[in-house]
């Protein structure tokens, strides 16, 4: 995740600059709580509460950008920030996006098209694991690079930008990398390295292997992106909302989550704390030697939505919910909706990612704030060109007048059906 100054001139400037060179950009909505909200309370714990009525209603400060796999969440910068001089286009820290070595020529093209100022490209000899690269910053000063990877360095499976791999299983898969190259600052390389190595697990490659980088130590995950730490006299603290995520097999995960917490690397970690995580998401945040916010977050493959599986719960009569009400029952993690036309008891898992929605009353709509998926009253999705299907339902029965919720099976419901109530009005 990475610091700018404007949201969404940000956001343009990636689809269309870089989102031509690199064969398109999927662009994520924008998240709904302020970074002084997400990151500086001291409140977090009471935040859940709180998040019921106040979600979504404040300014949007995150979202993000999608190459491929590459995942890159950008914060809106809560202060301001000294950036480097213009003339400067090679710096630390800095991301780097794996290009075939056909697409340097329209990258070339491209950053002057759009008057975007670049050095490159820049060959290097072997032992470097890039054979050439090109540098360049973002609207907001974030430096890049665009980099052709050496083949030696690359694992097997590993191909250039969205072309087809081969796994052991002989079907082909559609898979893009995820990012070439991630350059953070430390001011003890050898100390660094250790943790990165010993605490956090990656694969060591090397000292030294990128020219002009000065005193480096190079690490190389499963998917074949590089880490790459560079010795610095002070590193400055990361900016709101940075942080670096690494995702890995349950089984790796906690292991690597033991040495972590016996290191006393662990720090809190706000979306946990908030009660925002998905029910299924095991993640923790830690830092580095340099205070550097990372994050581990174990991969499961496609998120499910879990039902509470807390029973049959009695929410109450009929009557005890006035048409238009939304009511929360955090024991069972659901939400009673009263209409003209009836009622209807809602999951609160976000169907995106599992996340846990708010009911955001003076809106009239449900909002998940970890990724800003909206839902109508009645869990349909509330977006132009819908991305997810609508909240998951319980099943309902109305017993001596009493509304009971099964929570032991969640229902997942078409549009159509989102439009439909459990109990109607007539029932009454």
């Amino acid at each position: 995740m990475i610091n700018v100054n404007d949201m969404l001139y940000s956001q343009h400037w990636y689809s269309t600059v870089l989102g031509e060179i690199l064969g398109g950009c999927e662009i994520e909505p924008m998240a709904g709580l302020t970074t002084d909200e997400l990151i500086h309370s001291k409140l977090m714990a009471r935040k859940r509460a709180e998040l019921q009525h106040t979600a979504g209603e404040m300014a949007a400060p995150h979202g993000g950008v999608k190459f491929g796999e590459a995942l890159l969440p950008i914060f809106l910068n809560q202060e301001h920030v000294q950036e480097p001089p213009p003339e400067q286009l090679r710096g630390t820290p800095r991301i780097a996006l794996p290009v075939a070595a056909e697409q340097v020529d329209k990258a070339v093209e491209v950053l002057r098209r759009y008057k975007v100022p670049f050095e490159g490209p820049v060959s290097y000899p072997a032992p470097c694991p890039a054979e050439c690269s090109i540098f360049f910053k973002d609207p907001s000063s974030n430096f890049f690079e665009l980099s052709v990877a050496r083949p030696s360095y690359r694992p097997q499976w590993l191909p250039s930008l969205y072309s087809t791999y081969t796994q052991n299983d002989g079907d082909p898969h559609e898979r893009p990398v995820h990012f070439f190259k991630m350059l953070l600052e430390v001011t003890d390389v050898d100390a660094s390295e250790r943790f990165y190595r010993d605490d956090l697990g990656l694969q060591a490659v090397g000292r030294d292997l990128w020219p002009d980088d000065g005193h480096t130590a190079t690490f190389q995950t499963a998917d074949g992106s590089f880490v790459v730490l560079v010795q610095k006299e002070t590193v400055p603290p990361d900016g709101p909302g940075v942080h670096r995520n690494f995702m890995v097999p349950p089984d790796d995960y906690y292991r690597i989550f033991d040495r972590l917490q016996e290191g006393k690397w662990l720090r809190p970690n706000y979306m946990t704390e908030m009660g925002l995580r998905g029910d299924d998401e095991v993640t923790c945040s830690f830092f580095d030697p340099d205070r550097h916010r990372l994050q581990l977050t174990a991969w499961r493959g496609e998120y499910q939505l879990p039902a509470a599986k807390k029973g049959k719960i009695v929410a109450g009569r009929l009557e005890d919910f006035a048409v238009g009400s939304v009511t929360h029952f955090a024991e069972g993690k659901f939400y009673i909706v009263r209409t003209e036309d009836g009622v209807l008891a809602l999951s609160q898992i976000c169907t995106h990612r599992q996340g846990n929605v708010g009911w955001q009353a003076p809106r009239w709509q449900f909002v998940c704030p970890c990724h800003n998926r909206r839902y109508t009253q009645t869990g349909s999705p509330a977006a132009f060109e819908p991305d997810v299907p609508p909240l998951h339902a319980y099943a309902i029965e109305l017993v001596d007048g009493q509304i009971v919720v099964d929570t032991d099976t969640s229902i997942p419901r078409s549009m159509e059906e989102a439009n439909h109530v459990q109990i109607p009005a007539a029932t009454r």
